[in-house]
């Protein structure tokens, strides 16, 4: 029979390239990206109230009785407030008002000796406050011219508006045998005494007595021939009571002003 070449070739079944390539569900990227919740800045802040910084001062911090001090508070300060907007209360410690004076500055005297404290409060608008404390001490002044001062003769009172109450004593020393040295005495109360005296070009010394016993000496030689207010000495470590203070000029001429305690 005719050549049998059998069958048509087999191929076989169309290739079988598999099922269209499985890349897979679309590529999943996840849910959007989770940059998480809007910015959480916390709620809003608030300022704290700090309280003021209370700074006093006073000029002079030692004074007569009757004359003036002048106080002030510039140096106080606020973290949160202008110091316009502070405010300022004065106690000047005369155990009188506990107001003695408002404003950032202010005005004291007192009328008897002895030590006081001027304590100043400021307060801000929010309530809080602080205080400070100046010491003040506070003289009794007697002039020489005084009617309590005893002066032996020879001595003099003098104009000059440099001097205390603008009057001062003078006095030459009165050397040589037989005479009465030039004598100043004065009874006073406190544990300390100051003198207050000038100098000039002719000026000697004299001898400082309290309670009979000699404590010191004076010196009022100076470069000038007028007389130049401002020499100050002072006698401390009294015992508290009565005393008593004589002053002898013993050379050249004697310059006194006034004694304070």
């Amino acid at each position: 029979s005719p050549s049998d070449t059998g069958s048509p070739s087999d191929t076989g079944s169309p290739s079988d390239t598999g099922s269209p390539s499985d890349t897979g569900s679309p590529s999943d990227t996840g849910s959007p990206s989770d940059t998480g919740s809007p910015s959480d800045t916390g709620s809003p802040t608030t300022a704290v109230n700090t309280a003021p910084n209370a700074r006093a001062t006073a000029a002079p911090t030692t004074v007569y009785v009757g004359q003036e001090t002048r106080l002030s508070a510039s140096g106080s300060s606020d973290g949160e407030t202008a110091a316009a907007d502070l405010t300022y209360e004065w106690d000047f410690g005369n155990n009188g008002k506990v107001v003695d004076a408002t404003g950032p500055s202010a005005v004291a005297s007192y009328g008897r000796r002895g030590f006081r404290t001027v304590k100043l409060t400021v307060t801000d608008p929010g309530g809080l406050s602080d205080t400070a404390l100046v010491p003040i001490r506070v003289l009794k002044r007697t002039d020489c011219e005084h009617k309590s001062v005893y002066r032996s003769a020879g001595w003099m009172i003098k104009k000059s508006q440099s001097a205390f109450g603008a009057k001062f004593c003078k006095a030459k020393a009165n050397q040589g045998k037989g005479k009465q040295p030039r004598r100043m005495r004065l009874a006073f109360n406190g544990t300390s005494l100051t003198i207050d005296y000038a100098v000039a070009k002719n000026g000697g010394k004299a001898k400082v007595f309290i309670d009979g016993e000699r404590v010191g000496k004076l010196k009022f030689g100076g470069p000038r021939k007028a007389a130049v207010f401002g020499g100050s000495k002072t006698f401390t470590g009294l015992a508290k009571g009565n005393h008593s203070v004589k002053i002898v000029v013993t050379t050249g001429v004697a310059y006194i002003d006034t004694f304070s305690y």
